[in-house]
């Protein structure tokens, strides 16, 4: 040590036996070098080396990444982290580390040369390199920085990177990652460039491209645009525009899309990802999808209008369209609008919604409510809809639903409903459905508990296939049905009861009326034959009391009355066989055959005075209903 002139020259030899910071420790730390000041320490230099073994992280950046690795659980970063943690704890034991270095400091300027700098894992592998390293500190809020480095060794990230200083005190970072690879998970950065401005801003742009798990689903090859700003104290921005984002396979709860790009643009606020002072804000729009992929094994088509993402976690969707199935017998979704809140658990509404459910021949549309989804399931809640028929003629009229639920999981679609007939309310009919996406196979259970007509509820405001054939109905009805389905077809079955019903008939008003339908295809209204139904009286003119109708509906609502006998006056009265066209306004024409008719009793009968008869008659009455 000597001191001369306002100079100083000295030589040092540090050595710690033990070093230890939050960051990083170490043992048999060593400093050697020189030191040399002039004009009273304005300029100081100092040239050395530093020496140190087994290198290992601190408390803090160990319990950082423990917390970080803990936070990622389920996703492609957990494995990353815990082979990074693995890998630095492996390399520990044994580690070196070697730095020459050249000191300088004139005035507020301070300058930190690195020529060689390398730490070597126990194994004796290069885990990080620097060359010709260089960080000019003062005279600018940020550091200036140029050199060269990389990482390396088994189980870490290979990164190679080289600092520029251009004019005006920019610094700029160029750096790659070869893919980093542990279990499933996979990240590789090709490219990175990073320009730090002299007031410590810093814009980046590069690309990366992942592969491996997200919450509830993987990523295979997403090739993920990087760039944005970030200015120290104030701000961070990322994706300063429209951005495409393209990926091999993304599968989420069983719905797998396969080689598709999307693009992404920023909302109002001029970047998708902003993060200030105020917390972290995220807006992000597309202007339309059309996306083709896999729901299990089983096809999915999504297409839609306008898609937005905001913070905190707001996902909105229009004129949203989801196919499932094959392109024979389809499940289909139409949606008009769809809100998401997205958080551990996926909830939300919808409304203006139609769903046709592959060969079902009935639609459920102007379907409105609330929405679920995680674990797998899609469970729909507080839904209203009306059912429409399919039919170009409708067999059916709507019915509406409140309280519906549905639960979709995997390829298998349930469904419960209590439909009602909207003017009356009344209840009609409870559905329960299930359906195989992946087959396109399934069915619907029908319970009619108890339809009671009255005056504010008739046959033919379920069926206008009524209208013109049943009025006036008082009673109570029950049945049960089943709807089967396959990719080739609709089968359907089904019984009604009755124990009494009055109604104004094709052939006459009719009291009494009871016994059991049996439908062999119940969308199409078709009967097994022979059916037989109890007529306690009707009245085609004259009252006739205890009848048997036999009947059928045929295809295409051809009703075959096969005849209609009673008792009448010590004789029998029967109707003749006949067929009417239901759901048709026409005339109808039936015969009346008499066989035995005692006169005395039918003059008595009509009530006519001063006339008297004996014997007995055979004929055929004509009788004729029209509109009128």
């Amino acid at each position: 040590l000597s001191y001369r002139k306002q100079a100083l020259n000295a030589r040092y030899g540090l050595t710690a036996g033990s070093l230890a910071t939050p960051q990083l420790s170490a043992d048999s730390v060593t400093l050697d070098g020189a030191l040399r000041s002039t004009d009273n320490f304005a300029k100081i230099e100092s040239d050395g080396k530093l020496r140190a073994a087994n290198l290992r992280m601190g408390q803090g950046l160990d319990a950082a990444l423990a917390s970080a690795q803990k936070s990622a659980a389920k996703t492609l970063a957990e494995p990353l982290l815990a082979q990074l943690r693995g890998a630095l704890a492996r390399h520990a034991p044994g580690s070196r580390m070697n730095a020459d270095f050249v000191l300088r400091q004139t005035g507020q300027i301070t300058r930190l040369i690195v020529p060689q700098a390398t730490v070597t894992g126990g194994a004796g592998e290069v885990i990080l390199g620097l060359s010709r390293a260089e960080m000019v500190a003062g005279g600018a809020p940020a550091p200036r920085l140029a050199g060269n480095f990389q990482t390396g060794g088994a189980g870490m990230p290979r990164i190679s990177g080289q600092l520029e200083r251009r004019a005006g005190g920019m610094t700029l970072i160029r750096m790659t990652m070869a893919e980093y690879a542990a279990r499933d998970a996979r990240l590789a950065i090709p490219q990175m460039v990073l320009a730090q401005g002299p007031d410590g801003t810093l814009g980046f742009v590069g690309n990366a491209r992942v592969s491996g798990a997200i919450p509830e689903g993987s990523v295979q090859n997403l090739e993920l645009p990087l760039d944005g700003r970030w200015a120290p104290g104030r701000s961070l921005e990322l994706w300063r525009g429209c951005r495409q984002i393209r990926f091999n396979s993304l599968t989420f709860s069983g719905l797998t899309l396969e080689r598709e790009a999307i693009d992404l643009c920023p909302g109002a606020g001029g970047a998708i990802v902003r993060s200030a002072g105020s917390g972290m804000a995220i807006a992000a729009r597309t202007g339309r999808l059309d996306l083709n992929g896999r729901l299990k094994t089983t096809p999915v088509h999504i297409v839609s209008g306008a898609v937005s993402l905001s913070n905190p976690g707001t996902l909105s969707a229009d004129r949203l369209v989801v196919t499932i199935g094959n392109s024979a017998s389809p499940t289909e979704f139409r949606i008009g609008t769809l809100r998401a809140n997205v958080g551990q658990a996926y909830d939300g509404t919808f409304a203006q919604t139609e769903a046709r459910i592959g060969a079902v021949p009935l639609d459920i549309v102007e379907a409105q409510g609330k929405w679920r989804f995680g674990a797998g399931k899609l469970t729909p809640s507080g839904a209203s809809s009306r059912l429409l028929d399919r039919q170009q003629v409708d067999r059916f009229e709507p019915l509406i639903a409140r309280d519906a639920v549905l639960e979709m999981a995997g390829n298998r679609i349930t469904a419960s409903a209590l439909m009602r007939e909207p003017r009356s309310d009344r209840a009609i009919v409870q559905a329960d459905i299930a359906h195989d996406l992946n087959t396109a196979v399934g069915h619907a259970d029908l319970l009619v508990p108890a339809i009671t007509f009255d005056s504010r509820l008739q046959p033919d405001m379920i069926t206008p296939i009524a209208r013109g054939i049943v009025a006036n109905a008082r009673g109570i009805v029950t049945g049960k049905g089943r709807i089967d389905w396959t990719a080739r077809g609709v089968t359907s079955t089904g019984s009604f009861t009755t124990e009494g019903l009055d109604l104004a008939a094709p052939f006459g008003p009719t009291k009494g009326l009871s016994g059991t339908v049996v439908f062999t295809d119940l969308l199409n209204l078709v009967t097994a034959p022979n059916q037989k139904l109890r007529l306690a009286s009707v009245n085609p003119g004259i009252e006739v009391e205890d009848g048997v109708l036999t009947y059928q509906i045929r295809p295409n609502l051809q009703l075959d009355i096969d005849g209609i006998e009673w008792p009448f006056m010590d004789g029998t009265l029967t109707l003749l066989p006949t067929r009417l066209n239901l759901g048709l306004a026409e005339t109808r024409r039936y015969d009346l055959k008499v066989v035995g008719l005692n006169a005395a009793r039918f003059l008595e009968r009509m009530e006519i005075g001063n006339v008297s008869a004996t014997g007995t008659f055979d004929g055929t009455l004509p009788l004729v209903f029209d509109e009128n």
